[in-house]
């Protein structure tokens, strides 16, 4: 067990050229330094780019089935894989909130 787990580590950093750490530590340098802005990319556009892929993947399902089986198979696996995670990992959102979110201002004195 301990080899296998090994090997995934060795696999994920071969395949990461730089690690998490140092990616949030550049990131954040190039916000400071550099007044780089980054943006989470709105559902509206998400929305857009699943329907512009189902309309290609349909098209492609209908030209090749062998397409179309690795598609389905893949969106069964997916389905099956990302409802364990929405169902049994929280989001982290409340602790963040808890420990950096924006602290209410204090009681005034009367």
């Amino acid at each position: 067990m301990r080899c296998r787990a090994a090997r995934s580590f060795r696999r994920w950093t071969a395949g990461c050229s730089t690690p998490p750490s140092s990616t949030t530590r550049r990131r954040i340098a190039c916000s400071v330094k550099d007044k780089v802005k980054f943006y989470k990319t709105p559902d509206s556009v998400l929305q857009k780019q699943l329907d512009a892929y189902d309309a290609a993947a349909s098209k492609k399902s209908a030209e090749n089935p062998i397409f179309k089986e690795i598609a389905d198979s893949q969106k069964a696996f997916a389905e099956r894989a990302v409802k364990w995670d929405l169902d049994t990992n929280v989001s982290r959102r409340m602790a963040y909130n808890h420990y950096f979110g924006q602290k209410p201002a204090p009681a005034k004195k009367a």
